[in-house]
């Protein structure tokens, strides 16, 4: 679905070590971190794959954005403006992911606006009615959840973590179109026609969606032998076929496929032909709506010039990048939830509410530089060198890096000094492979290193974390406690962002049951 292009595998030979050990990782279900070693092909496949999920996030808001004003109800446009929020807030995630890897939010961005990185063929098709809004969210979302349920095990540790948190939010995408779409399958004889005829033109771009078939799909083996990928094209499509068909013969539609038949001995849906033709057509960008995505996408990058330019002379300087970690509830500790670029911690505060407190879990934030965050993973408790998490290039951490490192090390160290010999560091660790840095408590020291020191000696005797971060406390901006109420209360009200709020899958039981349902004005 994502990143079907790759180049061949290349690896230095006094590398092949390195590779067997980094293999050997993946095969014992480890995650790879940013300041792991690893090969040169899979950063850049990762960087390749993750950057052509995020422009699919960000270019993927246009066709349903489209439909913001004309949605039938109040209701169904606070959902609909929520949703397309949401693919805004993906990309995000998505997008820092891939700088974890040393690449630069402008690279990927000239990168998609110049042509060279692709997007989802699903996005260059257009929305004729608001029966297309219902079939995105329910065909097209639901076909993403299923490919980015798989990327959640993905053996790189960020991607993996962006999956968790996108997953949770495609379901409440999924459950609003397949509202709509009950909704319009039990309504008038117009309706019923405007949903079929939606269903009809974006059934087969939806099984376009997984990809070429496995067998002309040659980058599936690699992406698979290092984790990237956890099942192929083919498997996820059959998975797909097999859970929707049922469920739209039951809402009484049909779909355009004659070949289309169940196969009892083996327990799947068969199907005809995909037009693999089309879909080629489309990524290379010949499709109904490419030119149309790409000039919208193009004039929002320049019509926003301005304001970029302007924070950039008042700052002298690019957005620095803070780690997010937020607190669900009182009591609980605060955990990584990703990161956002912003000109101060004061804004960044406020950046990291629109992103990562979309829904009611979160009570409290901070945020701290990434640059000021120093990182350690269990294999290299023996290396008495901290590391910043990010400052690296593909072969590692720069020399450039370690001179500012080493720079900016002093220089905490010596303010510290003179102020009280000794200061307050934040520790935070990861304790499963599937987790996030927690924070777990604090410790006092002289320098980031004896911070990191003190860290391992008071903390791993009742956990044994593989990876750990520690900052100076003074670099943590918080959000105060009597902001809670502003700054995330109204979220509360917003129930319609929670895919509980949709009551689908009793609505589908009664279809099946023949028993009538209670329509509403939603």
């Amino acid at each position: 679905m994502y990143g079907t292009t790759t180049d061949p595998v290349e690896i230095d030979n006094d590398e092949v070590g390195k590779l067997l050990q980094f293999e050997a990782r993946i095969a014992r279900g480890e995650k790879i971190e940013p300041g792991d070693w690893m090969p040169p092909e899979y950063r850049r496949q990762l960087i390749r794959m993750i950057s052509q999920h995020a422009h699919s996030e960000i270019v993927g808001q246009l066709p349903e954005g489209a439909w913001i004003t004309r949605a039938p109800s109040l209701r169904r446009k606070m959902i609909l403006l929520a949703k397309v929020q949401d693919e805004a807030g993906h990309g995000q995630y998505l997008y820092h992911a891939a700088e974890t890897l040393g690449a630069t939010r402008e690279e990927l961005q000239e990168a998609l606006l110049t042509g060279r990185a692709k997007y989802s063929n699903i996005f260059n098709y257009p929305t004729l009615s608001w029966a297309d809004v219902g079939v995105i969210g329910y065909l097209v979302d639901f076909a993403a959840i299923l490919n980015q349920t798989m990327l959640a095990h993905c053996s790189y540790g960020p991607y993996a973590r962006a999956m968790v948190r996108i997953c949770m939010e495609e379901n409440f995408h999924k459950k609003q179109g397949q509202d709509i779409v009950i909704t319009l399958a039990r309504g008038t004889r117009h309706q019923k026609a405007m949903l079929q005829d939606a269903i009809n033109r974006w059934w087969w771009p939806t099984l376009m969606m997984f990809g070429p078939p496995d067998n002309d799909s040659p980058n599936s083996a690699i992406l698979i032998r290092w984790g990237i990928k956890t099942r192929s094209n083919d498997e996820l499509r059959q998975d797909f076929l097999n859970k929707i068909v049922p469920e739209l013969h039951d809402l009484g539609l049909t779909l355009p496929d004659p070949e289309l038949r169940y196969d009892e001995e083996v327990g799947n849906w068969c199907y005809g032909a995909i037009r693999w033709d089309e879909f080629w057509q489309v990524i290379q960008g010949k499709g109904p709506c490419n030119k149309e995505r790409m000039e919208a996408r193009i004039r929002a990058h320049e019509d926003g010039r301005w304001v970029r330019e302007a924070v950039e002379a008042y700052t002298q300087k690019k957005w620095p990048r803070f780690q997010v970690f937020v607190q669900e509830k009182s009591g609980a500790p605060h955990e990584d939830a990703g990161s956002v670029h912003a000109p101060d911690a004061e804004m960044a505060l406020l950046n990291a509410r629109d992103v990562f407190a979309r829904r009611p879990a979160c009570v409290s934030m901070w945020v701290v530089p990434v640059e000021s965050i120093y990182s350690k993973t269990a294999q290299e408790l023996g290396n008495s060198t901290s590391q910043r998490i990010l400052d690296k290039d593909h072969s590692g951490y720069s020399s450039e890096s370690a001179s500012r490192e080493s720079a900016n090390s002093d220089h905490h160290s010596e303010s510290d000094q003179q102020i009280t010999g000794i200061s307050t560091y934040e520790v935070f660790c990861k304790v499963k492979e599937a987790g996030t840095q927690t924070h777990v408590g604090e410790v006092e020291a002289s320098s980031p290193e004896q911070a990191m020191e003190r860290a391992v000696e008071k903390y791993s005797q009742v956990r044994k974390p593989l990876v750990w971060w520690v900052c100076p406390a003074h670099v943590v901006t918080q959000s105060k406690p009597d902001e809670v109420e502003s700054m995330y209360a109204p979220a509360r009200d917003k129930t319609f962002r929670m895919s509980t709020d949709f009551h689908t899958v009793s609505a589908m039981r009664q279809i099946r049951d023949g028993k009538p349902t209670t329509k509403d004005d939603r």
